[in-house]
């Protein structure tokens, strides 16, 4: 094992352990970083790195395939949590609980309506609430990162689905230096189409 400077988006820094096995997308699997993740998360590698899946572990579709995804979502034009939200953080406190030696970025995220400026702001009051909720289930704040992208990230088709948290994993310093150049590249202040 080598070891790796972690430097976070604060400055902030850590040392972890890590090996060149790459992550891969399976819940309940120890992975070559020793990556050990809860039965209901897994892991979709993005360009901006490592988002976690949270979903029910015990539903199914008509077909077998897992269903019943676990989100952070938002009501219109507001911080207050929607839907799933809790057994989403309960799903992300555990993941920094069984592992200890990674960070979270919590990201907020807006839908397109009204003005970007706006938008961002809301954005990031959202990363804070998440960031918050989880400080109250427990998991330490050196473990955990904040960042907000407004509505520069329209990822699903519903405006619905855009107001939201999701939450990158960063396993190593190569994590974290690709999710700050994905940012760099990112315009919050455009409006969105």
């Amino acid at each position: 094992m080598k070891k790796l400077l972690l430097s976070s988006l604060i400055g902030a820094t850590a040392i972890i352990s890590c090996q060149t096995t790459p992550i891969v997308d399976t819940p309940e699997k120890s992975t070559g970083v020793d990556l050990r993740l809860p039965e209901g998360v897994s892991v979709r590698e993005t360009p901006r790195g490592k988002v976690l899946n949270l979903y029910d572990p015990k539903a199914k579709d008509e077909i077998g395939k897992r269903s019943g995804a676990y989100e952070v979502k938002f009501q219109f034009n507001n911080t207050i949590e929607i839907g799933s939200y809790k057994e989403a953080y309960n799903l992300v406190s555990q993941v920094l609980k069984n592992n200890p030696n990674v960070r979270i970025i919590v990201e907020g995220n807006s839908s397109k309506e009204g003005p970007a400026k706006y938008n961002y702001d809301l954005s990031k009051r959202r990363s804070d609430t998440s960031y918050n909720y989880l400080i109250r289930l427990g998991s330490e704040n050196s473990k955990l990162l904040k960042n907000a992208f407004g509505e520069a990230l329209p990822e699903y088709p519903t405006l619905k689905e855009n107001r939201r948290s999701e939450f990158v994993i960063i396993l190593s310093e190569e994590d974290l230096k690709k999710y700050n150049d994905f940012a760099k590249t990112v315009d919050v202040n455009k409006e969105t189409k």
